[in-house]
């Protein structure tokens, strides 16, 4: 047999079976805004029978944000709410914050905006408990945005400043659970910047 066969199916073989749940994982954090019916896809492809409870909580906070961006709001509370009480048995308290911010996400697509604003406060107070500066920037731009909405600009702008100067710190953690990409923070930034100028 050729040895070049033999290396070449090799080569294709061996990086699936020692493929890292997380390289996995972090692959398809940038394609759930982006692409999140591909998201969607390849997370039913992902086979968890060797994840590490840290590593399955986390994929389901990535199925949460999926279903907050296929507009299933309510399915995204329920599974936020499940994995928010997985977490607090576990005593694994770093990953509230981003939960708080998927159900705050899942609770404005129902309308209950009462319930996103409390829920982003504490992402944002948990974050800073539990030193995650992911949840911490994200939870400032999901604030923003929604104070965008409501036309507090001023409220928002400060929030994405404090965000934008976190970003570059965000990945200074021992785990890496969900990010957005900085053109995302720029983008709503000078949205709500000029917004607020044309209102002078």
């Amino acid at each position: 047999m050729d040895f070049r066969w033999l290396l070449l199916a090799l080569s294709l073989f061996i990086p699936h079976v020692f493929a890292s749940p997380m390289t996995d994982m972090d692959e398809l954090v940038p394609l759930v805004y982006q692409y999140p019916a591909e998201a969607a896809k390849k997370v039913e492809l992902l086979d968890t029978s060797k994840y590490t409870f840290r590593e399955k909580l986390r994929l389901q906070l990535i199925r949460c944000e999926l279903l907050n961006q296929n507009g299933d709001g309510q399915a995204a509370i329920n599974l936020a709410q499940l994995s928010i009480a997985q977490a607090k048995s576990n005593q694994l308290e770093e990953a509230l914050p981003y939960f708080y911010i998927c159900m705050a996400d899942g609770y404005s697509s129902v309308g209950q905006f009462t319930h996103t604003f409390t829920l982003l406060d504490d992402a944002i107070s948990q974050a800073k408990k539990s030193s995650q500066l992911q949840a911490l920037v994200n939870a400032l731009r999901t604030r923003a945005q929604f104070d965008t909405e409501f036309e507090d600009f001023s409220s928002a702008i400060e929030d994405l400043r404090l965000a934008i100067d976190i970003l570059p710190q965000q990945f200074n953690q021992d785990f890496n659970w969900f990010w957005l990409l900085k053109p995302l923070y720029i983008q709503q930034w000078l949205t709500c910047f000029f917004r607020l100028m044309s209102l002078n």
